[in-house]
Order: structure tokens, then sequence, then C-alpha cells
């Protein structure tokens, strides 16, 4: 059967599938209607020309023989479309939302395609690997304020079923404990050796004293530089609720606090040491003959920081425990 119009004629077709009537004829019907409508939408749905990259430039043609030979040589074609072809959508989504879809979708294709023209095609979003890249980009993105380039990198994170935030973990702090420690212990022995030179114990007020303001002043220094060290603790600004039965005091002892002046030369330790003036003499007045003689050695301000030190250290890992 020959038609007596061209079919191919898309106002016609568009004139038809509305009802209006042409060249004096009504084509009401509704089957004429729909089939007009249908070969609108096939026509829509078939390439208009066709696009191939070569020499860093991008050709376009709609001679469907010079296609066909491209596609012989090998050349990748693109075909291009009057229309941006429809996504697929569920069937009873709302009408506004399945146009607000299309329109985007329509949207992000025009985009994308530019960008091919511009730059030439690139697969490298398919690659795996590069998650924390396009996070980047994505955040990027939202920043410069185009919804359509968030939304490309959303779909390249959608590709690999990446999130738009890499997982979010506790921060890790490394505490090289021991490392730190033996620092502030080797400033301490500095200190101590540097106060036993040029400092005393004052017998009546217990405090310890020096010459003058500039030894002191290197003594302190000394001491800030340990405590100092010490403080890099990562917990050691912390402040917890006092559980009852305990006090509250300082985590390291000083002599800013008080400390130095009030514990320094209040403990001693028993030693034995051979006797200067026998070595065993049975007949010896000064060790009763056994060689050996006690004395009592002050412990030293170190060793009463340390002692402090490693009592403070349990109580706060475990201040439920009263033992």
């Amino acid at each position: 059967m020959t038609s007596k119009f061209n079919i191919d004629n898309r106002e016609l077709l568009q004139r038809i599938s509305c009802g209006e009537a042409v060249a004096g004829i009504d084509f009401g019907n509704l089957i004429v209607r729909e089939l007009a409508a249908f070969r609108l939408a096939a026509m829509d749905s078939e390439p208009v020309a066709w696009a191939w990259h070569h020499s860093k430039q991008w050709h376009i043609t709609n001679d469907e023989e010079r296609v066909r030979d491209l596609v012989w040589d090998g050349v990748k074609v693109e075909p291009l479309y009057r229309h941006a072809q429809q996504p697929v959508v569920p069937f009873g989504l709302h009408p506004d939302t399945q146009k607000l879809v299309i329109d985007f979708c329509t949207a992000l294709a025009e985009k994308l395609y530019k960008a091919q023209l511009k730059y030439g095609y690139d697969a490298d979003w398919k690659q795996d690997g590069w998650p924390s890249q396009c996070q980047a980009h994505f955040h990027q993105h939202i920043a410069k304020g185009d919804p359509r380039d968030v939304a490309a990198y959303c779909a390249f994170m959608w590709y690999h079923s990446w999130k738009t935030e890499a997982a979010q973990t506790a921060p890790v702090v490394t505490f090289y404990r021991d490392g730190i420690e033996a620092a502030a212990k080797w400033i301490d022995k500095q200190r101590e050796a540097y106060d036993s030179e040029h400092g005393w114990s004052d017998p009546d007020t217990g405090a310890f004293e020096f010459g003058n303001d500039t030894q002191r002043g290197y003594s302190s220094t000394l001491e800030e530089l340990a405590e100092g060290i010490r403080a890099l603790h990562p917990n050691a600004g912390n402040s917890q609720t006092i559980p009852e039965g305990y006090v509250m005091v300082p985590m390291r002892l000083t002599a800013e606090n008080g400390a130095k002046g009030v514990l320094s030369g209040e403990f001693s330790e028993t030693q034995f040491v051979n006797c200067p003036e026998c070595f065993g003499d049975d007949e010896c007045e000064t060790c009763d003959g056994s060689g050996r003689i006690e004395i009592k050695v002050p412990v030293s301000w170190t060793t009463i920081k340390e002692i402090w030190i490693k009592g403070v250290e349990y109580f706060a890992a475990a201040p439920q425990e009263n033992n």
C-alpha cells in the first residue's frame, strides 16, 4: 500500500498525532493518531548524525554510507540523536518526578557529551583504585556549584559502589611511650647531676637551694624540658571526674608546684658498703668484724618522681580499683 503523503514528513506526523486536519481531511481517528505518535517516537530514537574522533579532532556526518565505511575501517563511531534517549523509569512514578529525572539526565548527558567533544572520550572513570581522588573531585565540584558535575562524580562513585565520604575511623594516636619517657629521664639525669654540683638541701627548711638565680634558672629549664616531653602523652591534659576516696593531685612533681621542696630529701634507703677501716678484720670496732657498714642514702629526686609517675598512671587507668 502506497501512502498518499510522505510518512517522513515530521510536521505532518505531528499534526496527525494531535488530531489536526490535513489537506481538508480530519485524522481524528485514534488509531491513526497513535500510529503517527509511534512513528514520531521511532524517528526520535534513530540517529540523525554520527561523530568520530580522528587526529585529535571530532568529525560529524549524516551520511550513512560514510558511516558504514568508517565502521568497516574499524573507526569507533558515536551516534547522535535528535533528543537524548530517555531513561527507563519505574511504572507509577509520579509524572512530575519522571520529568525531573528525565530532564536532569538529559542535561547531564549533554554536559558529558560536550566534555567528550572537547577532551575526547576517557574511560579512566571505570578504573578501580581512585576513590580518594574521586571523592576529592566530588567535593571540589560541590564548591564550584554545578549540580551536573556533582552528579557526574556521584555516578562514578555509584558505578564502583564507593561512598561519597571516606569511612570515618577513630583517630589513632601513635605514642612512643618508652622513647618519650627515656628522653625525659635523660634530661632528668642531666639536671640531677647539675643540681648535685651546684645546689644543696637546706637542713633547716628542707628546700633545695642554689648559689645564684642563674643556676636555679638553668635547673628549672631542664626540669621544664623533661616535663614538656612527658606532656606529649595524648592523655596528659585530660580531666576526669574524681571518684570518692580520691583527691586531685598534680600528674608531675615539679619545683614550680612545690613538690620538690616538700619531698626532696625526705626519703632515704639503707645501703651497705665495705668497711673502709678493716675490710673484714674481726677486731674492727667500726663494723664489728663483718666488713660492711650500714649507711642511709637519700632517695634521689628523679627516683621520687618516677615512683610518683607510676602511681599516677596506674590509678588514672583504673580509678575504680581500690586496693
